[in-house]
C-alpha cells in the first residue's frame, strides 16, 4: 500500500514540479533581461512594482482561493456551479479594497522619485495588474481544489511570463514605461484565459447539502493569514524600500527571487498534497493523511540537503550572472537559504494544518510570527539594511514553519 501511495505520488507530482521549474526558469530569464535593459534604479522600480502587486493582491482576494481549494477538494458533491460565483461575487466587491489600497501606498511612497513614467500611470497600471493578480491566483486555486495540479502551477506564473517573455524579445523593450505596460497586459491576457477555462471546466450543479463548516469563517481565517504570511515574506522587503536606494532594492530583489529556488519543490508538492490532505481528512482516512505526510517530509529533506550543497558553494556565481554588483548579496542570499531550509525540513505542515480545519491555528501562528517579523524589521533593517532584512526573514520563516510542524504533527496526527 506503501509503495503504492508512493508510486503514485511521484508520479503526480512529475508534471508539476516540471511545470514549476520551467516557471521558475523563465521568472530568472525575464528579470536577468530585464536586468540588463533597464537602469539599475529603474530595475529598482520594476521590483517594488512586483512587490506592491503581492500586498494589494494579499489584501483584495479576502482569503477566497485558499478557502476554495478546501471546500471545492473536500466536497466534491456539493453544489460548487452555484458556489462559484457567490465566491466571485463577494471577490469583485471586495477587489475595490485595492482602490484604498493604492491611495495609501500613494502616499507612503509619496516622496519617491519616479523617473521615466508618470506617478498616475505608474499606480494606474499598479492597480490593473494587481486586479488581474487577484482573478488568476483566485481561479488557480479552483483549477487546485479540482485536483488540476498542472493547471494549477501553468496559472501559478508560467502562462504570464510565456506572454511576458514573448513580447519582450519581439518588441525590445528598453524603458520602464513599457516593460510595465506588458507586464499589465501580459497578465489581463492570463487572467481572461483562466475565466474561460474555470467556465469550461465547471461541475454541474446538484442538490447536496452544503458542507458542515462555514467557507466564509474559513476564507476569513485564510485572509488574515495571508496578509500576515505576506509581512513575513516580503515585509521585510518593503521595509527596505525605505532604507535604501533603488538599486540596493533591485539586487535584494534578486537575493530573494534566488532564495526562493527551493520552494520550487514545496510548490509543487502541495499542488497535489492540498486537494488530497483535504479530501482523506474529510473522509476520516487519517492513515493515509499520515503516509501522505510522512512520504512529503522525507522527499523534502532530501531536497534540503542538496539545498545547501548548491548555494554553499555557487551562491556568488548565481549572483554574479546578473552583474557584478549583484554579487555584493551573497551573504543576504545565504541567510536567507537557512530559512528556506528549515521550511524544507517540515515539509507540507502548513498545508497539512489549513487543509484539516485548522486555519485558526495557522491563523495564530501567522500573527505570533508578524509580531516577530516587526520588531525585528524595525531594528535589524534600520540598523543594518539588506543583511537585516534577510535575517529578520529567515528568523520568521523558520519560526511560523517550526511552529506549524508542531501543532501538525503533535496536534492532528498524533491525536487520530
Amino acid at each position: 500500500m506503501t509503495q503504492l501511495l508512493s508510486n503514485n505520488f511521484l508520479s503526480q507530482i512529475r508534471l508539476p514540479l516540471l511545470l514549476k521549474l520551467l516557471t521558475t526558469a523563465l521568472g530568472f530569464l525575464v528579470n536577468w533581461y530585464f536586468a540588463q535593459k533597464l537602469s539599475t534604479d529603474d530595475f529598482g522600480l520594476f521590483a517594488l512594482f512586483q512587490l506592491l502587486i503581492l500586498f494589494i493582491v494579499a489584501i483584495s482576494k479576502c482569503g477566497l482561493d485558499q478557502a476554495a481549494v478546501r471546500f471545492i477538494a473536500s466536497q466534491q458533491q456539493a453544489d460548487i456551479a452555484r458556489f462559484l460565483p457567490r465566491v466571485y461575487a463577494v471577490f469583485f466587491t471586495c477587489i475595490s479594497i485595492t482602490v484604498v489600497t493604492t491611495g495609501l501606498f500613494c502616499h507612503f511612497y509619496s516622496l519617491l522619485s519616479i523617473s521615466g513614467i508618470s506617478t498616475f500611470q505608474f499606480w494606474t497600471l499598479l492597480h490593473i495588474a494587481s486586479f488581474a493578480t487577484a482573478i488568476i491566483n483566485l481561479n488557480a486555486c479552483i483549477f487546485k481544489g479540482l485536483s488540476k495540479p498542472s493547471l494549477f502551477t501553468t496559472f501559478s506564473g508560467f502562462a504570464s511570463l510565456c506572454i511576458l517573455l514573448f513580447g519582450a524579445t519581439i518588441m525590445h523593450l528598453s524603458t520602464l514605461t513599457l516593460v510595465l505596460y506588458l507586464v499589465t497586459g501580459a497578465l489581463c491576457i492570463t487572467a481572461i484565459t483562466s475565466l474561460f477555462i474555470v467556465i469550461k471546466l465547471r461541475p454541474p450543479s446538484t442538490t447536496t447539502p452544503q458542507p458542515r463548516y462555514s467557507f466564509w469563517i474559513s476564507a476569513k481565517a485564510f485572509w488574515i493569514s495571508g496578509l500576515v504570511y505576506l509581512v513575513v515574506q516580503q515585509g521585510s522587503q518593503l521595509y527596505l524600500s525605505t532604507q535604501v536606494s533603488l538599486s540596493q532594492l533591485g539586487v535584494y530583489a534578486i537575493v530573494t527571487k534566488l532564495a526562493m529556488l527551493p520552494s520550487i519543490f514545496l510548490f509543487a508538492l502541495n499542488s497535489v498534497t492540498a486537494a488530497k490532505f483535504a479530501k482523506s481528512y474529510s473522509q476520516h482516512r487519517l492513515d493515509e493523511v499520515k503516509q501522505l505526510f510522512s512520504l512529503s517530509q522525507s522527499t523534502s529533506i532530501f531536497v534540503a540537503a542538496i539545498t545547501v550543497l548548491l548555494f554553499y558553494f555557487y551562491s556568488e556565481y548565481l549572483l554574479g550572472i546578473f552583474g557584478e554588483d549583484y554579487k555584493q548579496g551573497e551573504l543576504w542570499l545565504l541567510v536567507l537559504i537557512a530559512g528556506q531550509v528549515i521550511n524544507l525540513i517540515t515539509g507540507p505542515a502548513i498545508t497539512l494544518l489549513t487543509m484539516s480545519g485548522q486555519e485558526k491555528t495557522y491563523q495564530n501562528i501567522s500573527i505570533f510570527t508578524a509580531a516577530i517579523t516587526v520588531i525585528l524589521a524595525m531594528h535589524l533593517i534600520t540598523n543594518h539594511g539588506p543583511l537585516g532584512a534577510a535575517i529578520t526573514t529567515a528568523i520568521a520563516m523558520s519560526t511560523q514553519n517550526l511552529l506549524g510542524y508542531y501543532f501538525a504533527r503533535y496536534k492532528i496526527l498524533r491525536n487520530h
